[in-house]
């Protein structure tokens, strides 16, 4: 004890609170301006006892050989507490204030001491409180996670988390602490002098001497935790009361290294235990790959937010089930909309087909030559339409030449008498004498109509030879007059001048124009009224 009063002078030693294999830890107290303040000191020998320099010399080293070889284990230890020293800061590693390493005078050897925070061990706080509650466990995980998480971000693998380097603060935080100092001794140890046997929370890789990563401390780690869940029992041994014998250690141990199955912990759900089992994998291709991943479902399980692979292979089937339906409702969508379209094309086939062989053939002239202002004439043909390419039926070209021979004699007798024809009306320029043609001839189309595929479209025939032609949005577009042309074919030609600014209704150069329309039954008229004058649009009597 010499040589702690002589490095830290200002420090008392009060009691011896732990010792072990490796060491021993004591309680020191400093007194500044009226005021104590506690920390531990943990002692180290290097070698432990004469014993150990007796069997390296038994192997025929020499002197110097043996001290080379404990000041190399001395030196690995204080290269784990430098590594610790560097974590100041971290909230759940044992904080590190000050080492000192001091050579023996009187022989072979070295004595360690490191100033810490004063924590108690997790091992006594169970001793004295009993042991942990489930969510006490958890923050347990929790708290070492972090740590972990630390440590791993350095690159450092601790190697030996287990109940003893575990620590509990008087805030009820928990700490990791030794990072592989007794490891470092154990190591250094183990094949010359009589401590055998592997750490019961040593992962099955490490033990086996393969090559291991950051998964390892993840292991030790949910072993520590099945522990907890499980009455302080590891997996494979006797459940309580029955007490538990060193051949049943050793049988777990085997069975943990074999890979075999672990048993659920007793006292832990199902979510919680899936999520110890998987960081007790002995597969580590199967283990949670970092601390960082067991802490984040630590925390789902005490929100209550972690899902079990059962329940998500649950939700899952759900989900598939639920997007197998969708996909079922839009095939269907889309066969209701194909066989729509069809039927949509089929009706219109039908209808055209109507139009062309089943009602009347619609035929367009211009009389150059008899004089007619460019008016545009529609007349109609015979009922049954030949076919297209060949020249038109003798009885077609007869109607044609005498329709425009009727209709050049009709402008030669206007021009002769000077009057104005309207609609079959002739009005002198004095309008004293007033003579018409009879209005009363077609009277019958007088009336309403509108076009059934926009019903914001119609025409509006009154029985004195007066007309209007409107949609919905515009009111009335144009207005004139009309007349029949042919009784018998139910021909009506249309005298229009535009009433509001629409000029896809104008011909070009005048505002005023002339359209046809075709009365073919009581109440179905087609007529050439909408934007050019090659569109033909059926009408039907509102």
């Amino acid at each position: 004890m010499a040589d702690f009063e002589t490095i830290w002078p200002e420090w008392r030693v009060e009691e011896l609170i732990g010792q072990g294999s490796y060491g021993k830890v004591y309680r020191i107290s400093r007194e500044s301006m009226g005021h104590v303040s506690y920390a531990a000191a943990k002692m180290i020998d290097i070698p432990q006892d004469e014993s150990e320099v007796a069997a390296l010399a038994s192997m025929g080293m020499d002197s110097l050989s043996i001290r080379a070889y404990f000041e190399n284990t001395a030196q690995g230890i204080i290269n784990e507490i430098a590594v610790m020293e560097s974590l100041k800061g971290a909230r759940n590693v044992v904080f590190i204030e000050d080492y000192r390493l001091i050579e023996r005078k009187d022989g072979i050897g070295w004595t360690i001491w490191i100033r810490m925070e004063l924590l108690e061990d997790l091992v006594s706080y169970q001793l004295s409180h009993g042991a942990p509650s489930v969510d006490e466990t958890v923050k347990i995980g929790i708290d070492i996670c972090n740590a972990l998480e630390c440590c791993h971000g350095h690159g450092i693998i601790h190697r030996d988390v287990k109940p003893e380097n575990v620590f509990r603060s008087k805030f009820g935080e928990y700490k990791l602490g030794d990072f592989g100092i007794s490891k470092q001794i154990e190591t250094t140890t183990r094949t010359t002098f009589s401590r055998k046997g592997t750490s019961q929370y040593m992962a099955p890789e490490v033990a086996r001497e393969e090559r291991y990563d950051k998964s390892a401390d993840v292991y030790s780690l949910g072993l520590m935790l099945y522990r907890y869940l499980n009455d302080l029992r590891l997996p494979f041994t006797p459940q309580p009361p029955n007490p538990v014998t060193p051949a049943d250690m050793q049988e777990s141990l085997l069975r943990r290294m074999s890979g075999e199955t672990l048993p659920a912990p007793r006292n832990a759900d199902e979510a919680l235990a899936e999520i110890v089992l998987r960081a007790c994998e002995a597969d580590p291709n199967r283990r949670y790959s970092s601390a960082g991943r067991l802490m984040d479902d630590l925390e789902k399980w005490r929100d209550g937010t972690y899902r079990t692979a059962r329940q998500l292979a649950k939700e899952r089937r759900e989900a598939e089930r639920r997007e197998r339906e969708l996909e079922e409702k839009r095939f269907r969508e889309r066969e209701a909309y194909e066989r729509e379209r069809r039927r949509v094309e089929e009706l219109e086939a039908a209808l055209k087909e109507r139009d062309e062989i089943g009602s009347v053939g619609r035929e367009q002239t211009w009389d150059d030559a008899g004089g007619n202002d460019g008016a545009e004439v529609g007349i109609l043909a015979k009922d049954e339409i030949e076919e297209r390419g060949g020249d038109k039926p003798v009885n077609l070209r007869h109607m044609l030449a005498c329709l425009c021979l009727l209709l050049a004699i009709a402008c030669l007798v206007i021009v002769v008498t000077g009057g104005l024809s309207r609609c079959g009306r002739a009005v002198t320029d004095d309008e004293d004498t007033a003579e018409s043609t009879d209005v009363a001839v077609g009277g019958e189309y007088a009336g309403e109509w509108y076009v059934p595929t926009d019903t914001d479209r119609y025409i509006v025939l009154s029985a004195d030879g007066d007309m209007s032609y409107g949609d919905g949005n515009h009111g009335v577009i144009a207005s004139g007059e009309w007349t029949v042309i042919d009784e018998g074919a139910g021909a009506i030609k249309f005298t229009l001048k535009a009433t509001v600014g629409n000029e896809q209704m104008f011909e070009e150069g005048t505002d005023e124009f002339t359209r046809m329309a075709h009365v073919e039954s009581e109440d179905r008229m087609t007529a050439q009224l909408y934007y050019s004058a090659g569109e033909w649009e059926t009408y039907v009597r509102r």
